[in-house]
């Protein structure tokens, strides 16, 4: 299964990426988990500081908490 994208763009819609993350379990109750993420493009499809940018970077953190 694919994901359909309408593009304005004169090239055809082209995006990579990959992220890392990492889970940590502290106590049998509570999960944490940080993830990072880069996406790049071939045309200047993302946001930066309101300026286009080819590239993409996140970064994420969360807690879960088991009862």
């Amino acid at each position: 299964k694919g994901v359909i994208v309408s593009s304005y763009l004169p090239a055809p819609f082209t995006v990579g990426g990959f992220t890392l993350n990492l889970d940590y379990k502290p106590l049998p109750f509570l999960l944490l988990r940080t993830e990072g993420r880069l996406l790049s493009g071939k045309e200047k499809i993302f946001a930066s500081n309101g300026l286009a940018a080819q590239n993409n970077f996140s970064w994420f953190s969360s807690a879960t908490i088991f009862f």
